[in-house]
């Protein structure tokens, strides 16, 4: 389900409801785009749209990973939260919540070249 969210987003099919409804960044907005800047090389473009997604997709991907190895290896997908991997997994997911965050506030007060284009 997150893949075809994540698809979407990256096609510009579904778009972020924050943005669509209230017309302001969420603060995960630009997170496609630094992603998909990634994969083209340009850094400069991952610091313009949204610096912690890639290691936010980095943490989602290897939580999912994880979750998918306890299920097959355990027949629970729920084993996965008993590992030391996917606790620290969580707390890298947690931090990179916050940091988004507080890049989001910064940028509303005009550091980091304002909020990300909607």
């Amino acid at each position: 389900m997150g893949a075809l969210v994540a698809g979407g987003l990256s096609l510009g099919v579904v778009r972020c409801p924050i943005a669509t409804v209230l017309h302001v960044p969420c603060p995960a907005c630009g997170s496609s785009r630094a992603v998909d800047a990634l994969v083209h090389g340009d850094l400069a473009g991952v610091a313009r749209w949204n610096p912690i997604a890639p290691v936010a997709v980095a943490a989602l991907a290897t939580l999912g990973l994880q979750t998918a190895w306890a299920a097959y290896r355990e027949g629970s997908p729920i084993a996965r939260l008993d590992t030391r991997a996917a606790r620290w997994t969580v707390r890298v997911l947690l931090a990179c919540v916050v940091l988004e965050l507080a890049i989001w506030l910064a940028r509303f007060a005009g550091f980091l070249g304002g909020p990300v284009p909607v």
